[in-house]
């Protein structure tokens, strides 16, 4: 649904103990990046996206990001 053109906004939702960064945050799809991630351990986020349709309709997503440093040392 909705009328072209889209606009897109993500934005890290909840909180996380690390630090992330959001790849693009005006695409329609993207990547994300955890900081600092110990040796062994995973850390994980939520984001949502908001689109929004040229009448000024909008929606929303959520979706959960998990990275996992397999380091050991």
């Amino acid at each position: 649904g909705g009328t072209e053109p889209f606009t897109y906004a993500w934005a890290q939702i909840g909180v996380s103990a690390n630090t992330w960064t959001i790849g693009s945050g005006a695409t329609a799809t993207t990547n994300f990046t955890a900081q600092a991630v110990g040796a062994g351990t995973e850390a994980e986020a939520t984001f949502r996206v908001t689109v929004t349709d040229s009448g000024g309709a909008t929606a929303t997503a959520d979706v959960m990001a998990t990275a996992y440093n397999q380091s050991t040392a």
